[in-house]
């Protein structure tokens, strides 16, 4: 029996321009896989705002590195 968890999300910031997608290892049960899944894409849709400039617009190159520090950010929160 598969214990992983998938999230999806097509569009965090309703903009078109941000998607998420996770696959939790679920080791320690479904549960548990599911529980972190389900905070990180919380996380990440609440904070998603941060992958952007303070004009509005995308910086080319920065998204990687501020998607990279959301996600750290969120596992070391959980």
């Amino acid at each position: 029996q598969m214990e992983d968890y998938v999230a999806v999300a097509d569009d965090v910031r309703g903009d078109g321009q941000v998607q998420f997608y996770g696959l939790f290892d679920g080791h320690g049960g479904r549960a548990v896989a599911q529980q972190g899944g389900e905070f990180v894409s919380k996380y990440i849709a609440e904070h998603a705002n941060a992958l952007s400039t303070e004009e509005g617009e995308e910086n080319e190159g920065a998204p990687t590195t501020a998607a990279e520090q959301m996600l750290t950010a969120a596992l070391v929160e959980a």
